[in-house]
C-alpha cells in the first residue's frame, strides 16, 4: 500500500508503524517546504510537497496529522481523491464540523479511521480478554503526561486524554450516555471527566498534563494529586463548625452565601 502523510510533526510518528506493517511511505506533505524536504530526506521518503491534492493523487491511503483546524479540509481532499484516510484526533474544532466529516465519510467509497492505538497495547488487550463477558460497572483512570502544547493552535485533545476515554469505553463495551467534565488551572493543567454509559457504568478519568512552558520544569506542588485551591480573602469566613469534604465546584453570591 502506498501511503502519504500530511504533517511533519505528529505525522512523522506514523512512518515507522506503517513501514513495519509492510506499507510504502511515498510522500510527506507539510506547509513549510524547507522543513518538509528536510524531514523527508531524513526519513527516506521520496516525495516532499506542500500540495495536498497533488500528494493524494500519488497514494492509496492518507494520514492526516496536520493541525486540528485543517483536519476537515484535508480529510475532504483525500476522500475526493479516492483515498482511504487515517485521521488524528480530535477530528475538528467543533461538534458540528466533526458531524459533517462523519457524514462525508459515510458517503465515501473508501474507509476512514481515527487513530486510537491504546486498544492494541498488550496490558489493555490482556485486561479486555480477562474481562470477557463480565459487566463493567466502574472504570477509574489517572493519567499524567507532558503531551500538551501551549500557545495558539494547541490541540483540543487535552494531553492525549481522548486515548484514555476511548480505551475505557472499549473496556466497558459501551457508548457514552452523559458526560460531566471540568478543567483546573490558568492555563488549564488538569482535567476531570465523569462519563456515564448506556448500561449504567461510570468512568472516572483524571488527567494532568504539562504545557510548553513547564515541560522541562519540575512539577509544581499543586500538581501532585488533588488540585490546591486558594480562597479569596474577600469571601466571607467559613463557620468554625463546618467540615469540608470533596468539592466539585464552589460559588459565592453577592449576599455572601457559599454554594458547593
Amino acid at each position: 500500500m502506498r501511503v502519504g502523510i500530511i504533517g511533519t510533526s505528529w505525522g512523522r510518528m506514523h512512518i515507522g508503524g506503517f513501514r513495519a506493517a509492510g506499507a510504502e511511505i511515498v510522500a510527506l506533505c507539510g506547509h513549510d517546504a524547507d522543513r518538509t524536504r528536510r524531514v523527508a530526506a531524513q526519513e527516506g521518503v521520496p516525495i516532499a510537497t506542500s500540495d495536498v491534492p497533488a500528494m493524494c493523487r500519488e497514494v492509496e491511503l492518507v494520514v492526516v496529522a496536520s493541525p486540528d483546524v485543517h483536519h476537515a479540509q484535508h480529510v475532504g481532499i483525500a476522500l475526493d481523491a479516492g483515498c482511504s484516510v487515517l485521521c488524528e484526533k480530535p477530528l475538528a474544532g467543533t461538534e458540528a464540523e466533526a458531524e459533517a466529516m462523519a457524514a462525508r465519510v459515510r458517503e465515501a467509497t473508501r474507509p476512514a479511521f481515527v487513530s486510537f492505538p491504546y486498544r492494541m497495547l498488550p496490558p489493555l488487550v490482556e485486561l479486555e480478554q480477562w474481562l470477557g463477558d463480565r459487566p463493567v460497572r466502574q472504570v477509574v483512570a489517572t493519567v499524567r503526561n507532558g503531551f500538551a502544547a501551549g500557545g495558539a493552535g494547541s490541540s483540543a485533545d487535552f494531553g492525549g486524554l481522548s486515548h484514555v476515554v476511548d480505551a475505557a469505553l472499549w473496556l466497558a463495551g459501551d457508548g457514552p450516555a452523559w458526560v460531566q467534565a471540568s478543567l483546573t488551572g490558568h492555563p488549564a493543567h488538569s482535567a476531570s471527566l465523569h462519563v456515564g454509559t448506556t448500561s449504567g457504568a461510570v468512568l472516572t478519568i483524571t488527567g494532568v498534563v504539562g504545557t510548553a512552558q513547564n515541560r522541562t520544569a519540575p512539577p509544581a506542588p499543586a500538581l501532585k494529586g488533588t488540585p490546591v485551591f486558594e480562597v479569596d480573602p474577600r469571601w466571607p469566613a467559613t463557620p468554625a463548625d463546618w467540615t469540608w469534604g470533596q468539592v466539585i465546584g464552589i460559588f459565592a453570591d453577592s449576599s455572601g452565601h457559599v454554594w458547593t
